[in-house]
C-alpha cells in the first residue's frame, strides 16, 4: 500500500508541475525611452511649459536649479558660465540634449550649458537622474537632460524687454509662421550687463530657427541654432 501511495503522489506533483507557467516579460515605461521593470528605479521628471512660465527664472541654468538633485553652479546671471552637478557629479558626467541631440564641447564639460534657445522657446525638459550611458552613450553618467523646444502651430509675434542694475538687459524676439504643410519658428535673444565690479561684465546672444515641412506621409524637420558668449 506504501508503494502505491507513493506512486500516485508522484503523478500528482508531476501534474502541478506541468501546470506552471512562466509569463512574459512586462516592460515599464516610466519616460519616453521604454525600460525593463529592474530598470524602472531612476528618478524621471518633466517640466511641462505651464510650469517653465510660472517659475520666477530668467534661464535654463535658473529653471535647473528648481530640481531636486540638481546643482546648477552659474558664475554670472544670463547663462553666462554654469557647470551641472547631478546627485554629486562632476560637470562632465551630465549629458546635455536639445530634441534627442547630444550636445558636447570638444574642449570641456564647462560650456555644455552653451545652448542656442532660450526659456521662451522650450517646451517641456525632461529629466533622467540617474545613469543612462546604455541609452544615449558616453556623457551620461550621472543623468541627462532632454529639452524639447516648441514647433510652431499659429501665427505669432513675441517681443520682450528687461533691464536691471550694472547696465543689464535682456532683449528678446520669436516669429512663428505656421501654414498647411510647414511650420516655422525663429527666435533671437541677447542679454549683457557691465558687472558689480572690473572684470565681470558678460554679453550672451543666440539665435534658433526650426522648420518643419510636411512631404506627403513624410515629415521633414530642420533645425540651426547659434550662440555667442564673451564674459570677463
Amino acid at each position: 500500500m506504501k508503494n502505491v501511495a507513493f506512486f500516485f503522489a508522484m503523478i500528482g506533483s508531476c501534474s502541478l508541475l506541468a501546470q506552471t507557467t512562466l509569463l512574459d516579460t512586462v516592460t515599464v515605461k516610466s519616460s519616453l525611452i521604454p525600460q525593463t521593470l529592474v530598470q524602472a528605479n531612476r528618478h524621471v521628471q518633466v517640466i511641462s511649459g505651464e510650469e517653465l512660465q510660472s517659475m520666477p527664472a530668467q534661464s535654463i541654468s535658473d529653471i535647473l536649479d528648481f530640481v531636486a538633485g540638481i546643482d546648477a553652479r552659474q558664475r554670472g546671471p544670463f547663462d553666462v558660465q554654469t557647470d551641472l552637478s547631478v546627485r554629486g557629479s562632476s560637470f562632465e558626467q551630465v549629458l546635455v540634449l536639445i530634441n534627442g541631440t547630444r550636445l558636447s564641447d570638444p574642449q570641456t564639460g564647462h560650456h555644455f550649458m552653451n545652448l542656442p534657445v532660450a526659456k521662451e522657446d522650450i517646451e517641456r525638459i525632461e529629466i533622467l537622474l540617474g545613469g543612462s550611458s546604455q541609452v544615449f552613450g558616453s556623457g551620461a553618467f550621472a543623468g541627462s537632460i532632454n529639452i524639447i523646444t516648441k514647433k510652431s502651430s499659429r501665427n505669432t509675434t513675441q517681443v520682450e524687454v528687461s533691464a536691471g542694475s550694472h547696465e543689464a538687459y535682456q532683449l528678446g524676439f520669436s516669429q512663428q509662421l505656421s501654414g498647411k504643410k510647414s511650420h516655422t519658428r525663429f527666435s533671437a535673444n541677447t542679454a549683457a550687463h557691465q558687472g558689480f565690479m572690473y572684470n565681470t561684465d558678460a554679453r550672451n546672444s543666440n539665435f534658433w530657427l526650426q522648420h518643419t515641412h510636411t512631404l506627403g506621409m513624410e515629415q521633414l524637420e530642420v533645425a540651426a541654432g547659434y550662440n555667442q558668449k564673451a564674459f570677463g
